[in-house]
């Protein structure tokens, strides 16, 4: 009897091994289907997390352009406001006056310029333009040839520098023919160098001041030996001696600089 009770013990055992590893397959199998449901599921998540990354980025890339865009708007609207508008035109006299045969000049300047002096007679006509910041442009017809003049004492070498382009286009003042004065332009003179004729022997370095001219686009370059003022050092001989010119006693501010070089560009005959 207690061989038969082992032998079942033992059987009994045997099945219950066999029972729990089937499970353990089964819980294996469980486990394994799961980790692959579950992968699929995670690059998914992170396919959308990618995507709305991508989208944030690219969101992010978009403002600093839209910004450009209103920097660039709000720039183009201050160049409108400072854009320098002639709305003022004015006639040389020379020739009405003395009755001579001459082609009178014209020029346009903005409000805020005004004509402080007008004077004409058989040697010369003078008109000068000043704003309320004492800027001036003068324009100067005189009958010869300006002998003489300026300071016994210095010189300044200068620099010409073509800045804008002239109406200006030399032609003919009775029979003669200017037209080989060429292209003209509005120039910019700079002081570099200047020099004291009583103890100098080179000129000394110098910041200085600057100053615009109607000029020949052929007077670009080194000028030394600079004495007089500047109406009358930058002239050109159109049958007379014609200079319109641009000067102020400190530094012109930039929107004076646009100002008188857009006077300056609008010189021409009538």
């Amino acid at each position: 009897m207690r061989a038969v009770y082992k032998i079942f013990l033992y059987v009994l055992i045997i099945a219950v091994a066999l029972f729990s590893c089937s499970c353990g397959d089964e819980s294996s199998e469980l486990q394994e289907t799961t980790v692959t449901q579950v992968i699929p599921s995670t690059k998914a998540t992170e396919a959308q997390t990618t995507e709305l990354t991508t989208v944030q980025e690219t969101t992010k890339k978009t403002e600093p352009e839209t910004e450009s865009a209103t920097e660039k708007g709000v720039s183009n609207a201050e160049n409108r406001e400072k854009t320098v508008a002639l709305n003022n035109e004015y006639t040389t006299r020379y020739q009405e006056v003395n009755q001579v045969t001459y082609p009178p000049f014209v020029f346009n300047y903005p409000d805020n310029w005004s004509v402080t002096k007008e004077e004409c007679d058989q040697q010369e006509e003078l008109v000068t333009l000043e704003n309320d910041g004492g800027a001036s442009v003068t324009f100067l017809h005189y009958s010869g040839e300006l002998q003489g003049g300026g300071s016994g004492v210095y010189m300044n070498k200068e620099e010409i520098s073509k800045v804008a382009s002239s109406q200006f286009i030399p032609g003919f003042v009775q029979a003669t023919d200017h037209s080989s004065l060429g292209e003209f332009m509005v120039a910019r003179i700079k002081t570099i160098g200047k020099l004291n004729m009583q103890t100098d022997r080179e000129y000394k370095e110098v910041d200085g001041n600057v100053a615009y001219a109607v000029l020949p686009v052929s007077e670009e370059g080194i000028r030394e030996g600079v004495r007089r003022a500047i109406s009358g050092e930058y002239t050109f001989w159109y049958s007379s001696t014609i200079s319109f010119t641009a000067s102020t006693s400190e530094e012109f501010t930039p929107q004076e600089e646009k100002e008188v070089i857009a006077i300056l560009s609008s010189f021409r005959i009538a």
